[in-house]
């Protein structure tokens, strides 16, 4: 799976160019989007669209575990996938979200991700079709114990959304 994966990186600007949004200005979060859309397009799923929404969903949750010092899909307060993406006005029918930390580089993020098998599928779902993208990068003492860099990918499916919460679900 991993000598694959090198292989995708091959063909990232040509197999897969990700739109751009303004939201998306990082080049690592660029990077880890065509990425993604890379593997989709091997394992022939439907690729992503960039959606500046989402990406700012995610990056509200890069920046609120950096400063608040977690890591996890819901805040201190209880606040999920849902919450965020209510507050950033993507309403959606399906939401799925991964999230890394530690890790400054994009593919190996993507990599760690693809041998878990619940990230691989959710990064793979049939049923999503945008994608919002954070990387973060948190200059904090570097002998506390805290991660500096944070990614959050979000994927989804704009539409009505479901009473339950969805981030990390089994689809």
């Amino acid at each position: 799976m991993l000598k694959r994966f090198f292989l995708l990186l091959c063909l990232l600007p040509a197999a897969a160019p990700a739109a751009e949004p303004a939201s998306a200005a990082d080049p690592a979060a660029r990077e880890l989007i065509a990425a993604v859309n890379a593997v989709r397009l091997v394992e022939r799923r439907p690729l992503l669209r960039s959606n500046e929404r989402l990406a700012a969903a995610a990056a509200a949750h890069t920046d609120d575990m950096a400063r608040r010092g977690y890591f996890g899909h819901e805040d201190p307060d209880g606040n999920g996938l849902s919450h965020r993406l209510a507050r950033a006005g993507y309403g959606y029918a399906v939401a799925l979200e991964t999230i890394a930390a530690g890790e400054r580089d994009p593919q190996l993020v993507l990599a760690g991700w693809l041998d878990s098998p619940e990230h691989k599928r959710i990064l793979l779902n049939w049923n999503v079709r945008d994608i919002g993208v954070a990387h973060l990068y948190h200059p904090s003492d570097p002998t506390l114990p805290r991660h500096r860099h944070y990614w959050v990918v979000v994927l989804a499916l704009p539409g009505t959304p479901p009473a339950k919460e969805t981030a990390n679900a089994n689809r």
